[in-house]
């Protein structure tokens, strides 16, 4: 082995990303030692296994089809997995898999970069949620807003009417009706906006 061949080793071995070769029909060839620290399985626990030791159940059987007809294809995949590790929790791997040939062209294995993207995909999935939740609130307290307006409109003419018809025990009672109801409304109102205020600072 050659010096640059050292140094290839080397690097490849010190990767920051995981780096699995696999044979042609997924059979786990080598790991690098970022893998396993990504999958917590030992290179002597995954070598000789097919890469469905990984398998989480996360991802349906269109999924794993497409994959491979692209690689079957000759061409390079790339999307995001979710794995299981070897303690049973699931992770998040970016991964770029190339088919490697030999010289006269045929695909002989596949190469596999994978990067653990657990944590920041945790963390956009936290931000959206956050985004969803801020426009829930403002809606909130807009619909709060224009409903409170009506109801206050509501009420307003419900109490000239009362003074015109005064004297009318039957109104005055039908508009009482109709106050009690705008008082409640007001009550939920008030319950929606303060929802929508809480999901705005939240």
């Amino acid at each position: 082995m050659d010096h640059m061949d050292i140094i290839l080793k080397m690097g490849i071995e010190q990767a920051a990303d995981g780096i699995m070769l696999t044979d042609v029909s997924g059979v786990i060839q080598y790991v690098n030692v970022a893998f396993e620290r990504m999958s917590g399985y030992g290179r002597g626990e995954v070598l000789g296994h097919h890469v469905r030791l990984l398998k989480s159940g996360q991802h349906d059987a269109a999924f794993y089809r497409a994959l491979w007809a692209t690689l079957c294809d000759g061409r390079v995949w790339s999307g995001i997995f979710v794995n299981r590790r070897k303690d049973g929790r699931l992770y998040e791997d970016q991964s770029v898999i190339s088919p490697v040939r030999d010289d006269a062209g045929a695909v002989t294995a596949y190469l596999a970069v994978k990067r653990d993207v657990t944590v920041e995909r945790q963390d956009e999935r936290r931000l959206r949620q956050a985004q969803r939740l801020d426009a829930i609130g403002r809606l909130a307290c807009g619909v709060a807003h224009d409903f409170n307006n009506a109801l206050m409109t509501i009420m307003g003419h419900a109490e000239m009417l009362e003074q015109r018809l005064s004297q009318t025990k039957e109104a005055s009672d039908e508009i009482a009706e109709i106050k009690g109801a705008c008082d409640r409304a007001a009550s939920l109102t008030r319950q929606l906006l303060a929802f929508g205020r809480r999901q705005v600072r939240d």
